[in-house]
């Protein structure tokens, strides 16, 4: 397994403490070309301490195609994984949402 360094930015759809259902859209960009095949693995913040359950993640650009992904949320130790839709060649950057989360 390699890891991959990178620089990103997070975008919420509602910034308000506590709320729920809210959107985060990610925009990851890699330092050095990532291995297609691969999976995405995050770890969120300790603050976010209510447990929810993902709805959903979107591939917006860099994926295969746009759309649906597998992911899952696991949120007694708030790791998310991204395991499909990436592209068949090497990558640096990628756009999805995760749908469904509560704010700390």
């Amino acid at each position: 397994m390699s890891l991959a360094a990178f620089t990103g930015s997070v975008a919420l759809s509602n910034s308000e403490i506590e709320s729920t259902g809210v959107t985060y859209s990610f925009n990851l960009r890699f330092t050095s070309t990532v291995t297609a095949g691969g999976k995405i693995v995050i770890r969120f913040p300790s603050d976010f301490v209510d447990q929810f359950s993902v709805t959903g993640c979107t591939a917006v650009s860099g994926f295969s195609s746009t759309g649906a992904l597998t992911c899952s949320y696991i949120s007694s130790v708030r790791l998310l994984t991204l395991s499909s839709g990436f592209p068949t060649d090497d990558f640096t950057e990628i756009q999805f949402d995760v749908m469904g989360v509560t704010n700390p």
